[in-house]
């Protein structure tokens, strides 16, 4: 749907009102983020945006943070406890925006 990193990772499909998305294997951040802190990574494109913001479980190559999908079609990746760099993969299913 849109990039990661200039990458073209992020999918989506969309079956009724419930989207799914996911990485097309582990994206590759463009810089670290740091711990308690975003960035933003993708757009997701009107029609599979969700209806509310949404955070899920995301891993990498050395830990673990959050997600976060938004309905205005921003992806942010966040840092919890430590900084996240390297690779991330994700995957979220979602009521989708009317």
């Amino acid at each position: 749907m849109s990039n990661i990193s200039s990458s073209n990772k992020l999918h989506g499909a969309r079956i009724g009102g419930i989207v799914s998305v996911w990485l097309d294997g582990a994206a590759t951040l463009s810089s670290e983020v740091g711990a308690w802190s975003s960035m933003r990574i993708a757009s997701i494109p009107s029609g599979f945006r969700p209806r509310a913001s949404l955070c899920v479980p995301l891993v990498t190559d050395y830990g673990a943070g959050m997600a976060k999908l938004n309905p205005d079609g921003s992806v942010e990746v966040m840092g919890r406890g430590s900084a996240i760099s390297s690779n991330v993969a994700f995957s979220a299913t979602y009521e989708a925006e009317q």
